[in-house]
This record gives structure tokens, sequence and C-alpha cells, in this order.
């Protein structure tokens, strides 16, 4: 039932974009200058996307933070938060199930607030490195406080759930910052692709180190499975930081 109402409510956004879409000032421009939008022309600024994100460091770095941070925190409140939380803390699923809401408060409040930091770091570019660091620590700290005492979980997951919304933001802005402004469209529609392989990448990969890790049981991996999992998302994380330091 859930997923009917899913599909409805996407029918009824893609209905309301396309009546809105007359009203759209690219849109009427493009109808006035006669120009066609055709399969050849997309295909054509797809490969130019593809290669201003590549083979501009500063472009393909931020991307691939942006990637992570989403991939991290997906992964985490969508497919392990649960069960880490309930080998770690030996909480029940219902437990787990609530303390994972805390990451999605977190990052509510993190974009909420981004967009004063986004102002910060458009002063002087170069303290994008404190929001990148800043994610690599939270996120570290974050993987060696899971046996934490119980009343911390929930603010543990407000704080990292923050951190990241801010990181998402951010390097979202500066990627737009790094792109001349009549390519942000097709710089954007190739990031979000490399957005979306590294959020598929990081849920199959995590998942194929946990299953390095069975229980005795075989109901979940162990804790030491979900350790290891996310110490190679904090070390991808960790290694694209370090290259955004050295290309700065």
């Amino acid at each position: 039932m859930v997923f009917w109402g899913f599909a409805l409510f996407s029918l009824f956004l893609v209905g309301m974009f396309l009546f809105l879409s007359s009203f759209d000032p690219v849109a009427r421009d493009t109808a006035a200058k006669g120009t066609r939008i055709s399969p050849r022309a997309i295909y054509l600024d797809c490969i130019k996307g593809f290669h201003m994100v590549v083979k501009s460091p500063g472009r393909l770095t931020v991307t691939i933070q942006w990637g992570v941070f989403s991939a991290a925190l997906l992964s985490l409140q969508g497919l392990w938060g649960i069960p880490w939380a309930q080998q770690a803390l030996l909480a029940s699923e219902a437990t787990a199930r609530n303390w994972t809401v805390f990451l999605s408060v977190g990052a509510l409040i993190g974009t909420s607030c981004a967009g004063r930091v986004c102002l910060w770091v458009a002063h002087n570019p170069n303290r994008l490195i404190w929001v990148l660091g800043a994610n690599a620590v939270g996120w570290t700290a974050y993987w060696g406080a899971m046996y934490a005492s119980r009343p911390l979980v929930p603010l543990m997951n407000v704080a990292l759930g923050a951190v990241t919304g801010v990181g998402l933001v951010v390097t979202s802005h500066a990627l737009t910052r790094l792109t001349p402004k009549d390519d942000v469209g097709i710089v954007f529609g190739m990031a979000n692709m490399f957005v979306f392989l590294l959020i598929t990448l990081c849920q199959w990969g995590t998942g194929v180190i946990l299953d390095f890790f069975p229980s005795s049981t075989g109901s979940m991996p162990t804790l030491l499975g979900f350790q290891a999992a996310y110490a190679a998302v904090i070390l991808v994380m960790g290694a694209s930081f370090i290259r955004w330091k050295r290309i700065r």
C-alpha cells in the first residue's frame, strides 16, 4: 500500500511538472528561438558533462564527496543502521528502527542550516576543507562510538545526520561554483549520475563485506562485519578528503 502511494504521488508530480513546464522561462526562450532539443543534442550534452566532471580534479573530487556522503547516509539509514544497533547495543528491532529516524531529523537540520555554511565557504573556498574534514571526523567518531550508552544514540544520529546534511549541500554548492554558468545543468546531470552510482556501489559493497562476517545464527552479520564495512566507507571518504587538500 505504501508503494502504491509513492507511485501515485510520483504520477501527480509528473502531471504537475508537465502543466507547469509551459511557464518555464527556459522552455519559453527555447521555443522563441526555434531551438529543438534532439536526442543527439542530449547525447552530446551528456558527453560534454561527463568530460567536464572527470577531467576537472576539483569537480570530480566534490562530486565523489557528494556521492560518498549520500551513499554512507542512505546505506546506514535504509539498510544497516537497524541491525548494527541491534548487534552493538542489543536493541530490539523496534527501538533500533526508531533510532534511525533521528538520522533523518539530523539531515533535515543540517540541510536547513547549510545555506549559512555555503556563504561562509564562498568567502574563502579553502574553508571547504573544514566541511569535508568535519564529515570525515563525524563518521569516524560515529564508527568508534557505536558501543556508547543507549541514551546517547539518538543524539549521535542527529549529529551525524546534521553534519552529513551540511556536507551534501556544501559539496553540491561547491560544484556549482566550480562550473561555468552555462554548463551547470549538464554538469549537474552527470554529477547526479555519479552520485547514484556511488550509492549503488556503497550499498552493494557494504553488503559484500558483511557477507564475510556471518553470525552463528545466520540472522544478521556480526558487529565486526559492520565495523569493517563502514571502515571501508570512511577510508573512501578520507581518501577524497586528502585528494581535495592536495588540489585546492
